[in-house]
């Protein structure tokens, strides 16, 4: 429990719960702070065998933050044929929504969630770190609940941008580009973007290797890729899940893309104090 209470002093000091990690070492298994708090919180955790299941199909989409999860949960959403792609299981926001559906165990907070958001003739799907994946199997919710799993697994090949991106973000509280002003102007940070580069790096391998220990073959989404041609990448990844012939309506779309010079310039004054520091140690 080393791990949790790293993480708990963290938020006790005002830490976001996105700005988590630091140096700790992330394992694919390992409990993670959602999974630790929510068992102090519910009376029950885990779901029964018995339990009635979901007979449909569900979108599980694993990511990581800055991953463009976003863009593309939104792009789904506007074929019509998914809801939800939210994340659901952020522990503050399963504590809140518990407490005002009096809701007392974790099987029965995921019952709420689905058939509130569920709607018929579409995929009800949600975004999960590795870690929150990793409590729903825990938890027997997987497959006890959830029977018909469809995995999507969303990525960045260039984890750089992403820690610039993810820093930039962590400052500015301007996580969306359709939500807000941005409420202070970033600084370059060296060392919050060399820690973000190993996180995330740590974190994508954990989600290969929870993929790999369950025998998931996810579909795999490049950000890089997607970005480039959204509508029609949205429009193979609902195919894959079992919507044939859906369409983008692109007048649903409100998201655009962040990054700017500062993104750009963070990049590359990075990459020279990072050769920096290595050639001052050779």
């Amino acid at each position: 429990m080393k791990l949790v209470e790293q993480l708990r002093r963290k938020i006790l000091l005002g830490t976001s719960n996105r700005q988590l990690m630091g140096n700790v070492q992330i394992t694919f298994d390992q409990t993670g702070l959602h999974e630790a708090e929510l068992r102090r919180y519910f009376r029950e955790f885990s779901a029964p065998a018995a339990s009635p299941p979901v007979m449909e199909p569900v979108c599980i989409m694993l990511f990581t933050n800055r991953s463009g999860s976003s863009l593309v949960s939104e792009h789904l959403r506007a074929t019509g044929c998914f809801t939800g792609l939210g994340e659901p299981l952020n522990h503050p926001l399963v504590k809140e929504r518990s407490e005002q559906e009096d809701l007392h165990s974790l099987p029965q907070y995921m019952d709420w969630v689905y058939r509130r958001m569920r709607r018929e003739g579409a995929m009800y799907g949600f975004k999960a770190s590795f870690d929150q994946a990793m409590m729903l199997v825990r938890a027997g919710v997987i497959p006890n609940y959830f029977r018909d799993v469809r995995w999507v697994m969303i990525q960045r090949n260039d984890i750089l941008s992403q820690a610039v991106s993810f820093s930039i973000a962590s400052q500015t509280k301007k996580w969306h580009s359709h939500r807000g002003e941005k409420l202070s102007e970033p600084q370059y940070n060296y060392e919050q973007i060399r820690q973000r580069v190993r996180t995330l790096s740590q974190a994508y391998a954990a989600m290969n290797s929870f993929c790999s220990v369950f025998g998931i073959d996810p579909y795999r989404v490049v950000y890089e890729e997607f970005s480039a041609d959204p509508v029609a990448a949205a429009t193979a990844l609902a195919e894959h899940l079992g919507f044939t012939g859906a369409r983008v309506d692109t007048t649903q779309l409100k998201m655009r893309k962040q990054r700017d010079d500062v993104n750009a310039r963070f990049r590359e004054r990075f990459i020279r104090d990072f050769r920096a520091a290595m050639a001052s140690e050779s």
